[in-house]
């Protein structure tokens, strides 16, 4: 199985690997169908709930698909080198962030960036399972306290 999950996400010589992006552009244009739909219903429009339970369930589904991406990916570290246990789990740990793209995006230069970047996580999360409560937008820090980090 775990073969397979790989193959969906990292071989593109495969068909389940062109059958799994097909499903993604799909997915992808479907939400930007939403989006669009969302934007031109009124706001009095019965059809904004459904609109709203879909778009759940498309993020639902995005976030399955980058879970399984993640958590199929082997980083090429790992094949290089013998490594003891911990070694191990460091190489898969540093090699799925890099491949999550955290790098292009300045990096992880400290622990309060990974910090920063767990409660941008956390906040998404909670949005996304308990959508009818307002709260701050806690990214981008700005200001004094988000430059001595």
């Amino acid at each position: 199985m775990g073969n397979l999950i790989h193959a969906a996400f990292h071989e593109p010589d495969t068909r389940v690997y062109r059958y799994v992006q097909g499903t993604v552009w799909g997915l992808i244009l479907l939400s930007v169908a939403l989006l669009v739909a969302e934007a031109l219903l009124p706001a009095e429009s019965p059809a904004i709930p459904y609109v709203g339970h879909a778009d759940r369930v498309l993020l639902t589904l995005f976030a399955v698909e980058i879970l399984l991406r993640v958590g199929s990916f082997r980083p090429p570290a790992i094949e290089l080198f013998e490594r003891p246990p911990t070694g191990l789990l460091r190489a898969h740990i540093l090699g799925r962030l890099a491949f999550l793209g955290l790098r292009l995006l300045g990096g992880l230069e400290s622990r309060s960036q990974l910090g920063d970047v767990a409660e941008l996580a956390a906040h998404l999360l909670d949005h996304v399972l308990r959508p009818g409560r307002p709260r701050p937008w806690p990214w981008p820090r700005t200001g004094r306290a988000a430059c001595s980090r």
